[in-house]
C-alpha cells in the first residue's frame, strides 16, 4: 500500500525477507489462531478436517485450548520464545492462520500460507504464488496438493537469477524434497547467481547447503588426458 501510494515499485513478492538459524520441522502444516481477527464465515472445520492429521498448533496455551474447544483436538508445540516459534514456522509446508504476527512470519519466510481474513480489517494481503486468502466459504488446497504448492512457490525465488527453466527447477525441487528426510547436508557445484541454490535451500531449509564455484566461469578447455572432450558425444562401449 505504501509503494502504491508513493508511486514506488513493489517489493519482490516472492523473495524471503527473513532468515532463521535452524528451522525445526515438526509437522507439514502449522495451525495458529488468536482470539482476535476472526471471521465467522470462514469454515475452520473444513481446514481442520483436511490437515489436522499432519498438523501442529503453535501459539499460547490459551490459544491452543480455545482452538481445540472451538474446532477440534490437535497436537501442540509449546515455544517458550518467538525464536523457537519462528523455527517451527520456517520448516512447514503450509501455515493456516488468522491475522496474527505468525502469519507475517510465514510471509517473511515465504512459506505457503492459508489466511483467515476479516474483510473490515484487510491489512494482510500479499499476493504471491502460494498465498491463499479466505474471506468466507471457499476452496482450500488439498493435502495431496501441498507438495505441488510448495514446489511452485520455491521456484519463484530463482527468477532472474538462473539460466534454468521452470520445469527443470521444479524437477530439482522435487528431487531435493524427496530426500529431505535423509541425514546429511546438501551441496551444489556451480552456482552462477544463486537461483537454483535458493530453490534447493527453500526446499530443505533445515539442512545446511554448501555452495562451490570457480568464480571465473567455465574453463575454456575441459579435456582430460586419456579421456574425451566435453559433451560432444558419449563414449562407445567395447566388448
Amino acid at each position: 500500500m505504501l509503494a502504491h501510494t508513493f508511486g514506488q515499485p513493489h517489493l519482490d513478492r516472492e523473495e524471503p525477507w527473513l532468515k532463521i538459524d535452524r528451522p525445526e520441522r515438526i509437522a507439514r502444516v502449522v495451525f495458529a489462531r488468536c482470539q482476535r481477527y476472526r471471521n465467522p464465515h470462514v469454515n475452520w472445520r473444513q481446514i481442520y478436517d483436511e490437515y489436522a492429521d499432519h498438523a501442529v498448533f503453535v501459539g499460547t496455551p490459551e490459544e491452543h485450548w480455545d482452538f481445540q474447544n472451538e474446532v477440534g483436538p490437535v497436537s501442540y508445540r509449546y515455544t517458550p520464545n518467538y525464536l523457537d516459534l519462528a523455527r517451527v514456522v520456517a520448516a512447514a509446508d503450509l501455515v493456516a492462520v488468522n491475522q496474527t504476527s505468525i502469519r507475517w512470519l510465514a510471509e517473511g519466510f515465504k512459506i505457503p500460507v492459508l489466511v483467515e481474513v476479516v474483510p473490515a480489517i484487510n491489512n494482510t494481503h500479499w499476493q504471491r504464488e502460494a498465498a491463499f486468502y479466505l474471506y468466507g466459504p471457499g476452496g482450500i488446497p488439498a493435502l495431496a496438493e501441498l507438495e505441488n504448492v510448495a514446489v511452485r512457490s520455491v521456484v519463484q525465488r530463482a527468477h532472474g537469477r538462473t539460466l534454468i527453466t521452470d520445469d527443470r527447477l521444479e524437477n530439482i525441487a522435487r528431487l531435493v524434497r524427496s530426500v529431505r528426510h535423509l541425514p546429511g547436508e546438501l551441496a551444489e557445484l556451480g552456482t552462477y547467481r544463486g537461483g537454483s541454490a535458493s530453490v534447493i535451500a527453500g526446499c530443505c531449509p533445515e539442512k545446511r547447503l554448501c555452495l562451490f564455484d570457480t568464480w571465473e566461469g567455465i574453463p575454456e578447455d575441459d579435456r582430460l588426458e586419456g579421456g574425451i572432450s566435453g559433451a560432444s558425444s558419449p563414449p562407445t562401449s567395447k566388448r
